[in-house]
């Protein structure tokens, strides 16, 4: 086993993962999207690089069909949306998975 979940990785030591390391770690245990500079375009508008927990915002309207999920996307300006199950099984899908790109620049 490698340790790998899809779309989690746990940070190292390599040069890889040093805008990761740069980040101030967050003291609460979990995983966390690296946001920022050079960090895939920076769409958060971030002056530094920074790490967002996952599950920190929670999206109460948000659509469960394929209809609803498309239009919500594309609404908003959120890479994706995550549904943790209670067994710890986890699912991800993105804008990009219906042929959506993000547009704006928003500053948190």
């Amino acid at each position: 086993m490698s340790g790998h979940w899809p779309g989690w990785v746990a940070v190292g030591d390599g040069p890889d993962d040093a805008r990761h390391r740069e980040a101030r770690l967050p003291a609460i245990d979990g995983t966390y999207e690296l946001c920022g500079p050079k960090v895939q375009g920076n769409p958060e508008g971030y002056d530094a690089r920074v790490l967002v927990r996952h599950g920190a915002d929670i999206l109460e309207d948000c659509p469960r069909s394929f209809e609803g999920l498309r239009d919500y996307l594309a609404a908003h300006d959120i890479e994706g949306v995550v549904w943790w199950h209670a067994d710890g099984r986890k699912v991800k899908i993105k804008g990009k998975d219906f042929g959506l790109n993000r547009q704006s620049t928003k500053q948190p």
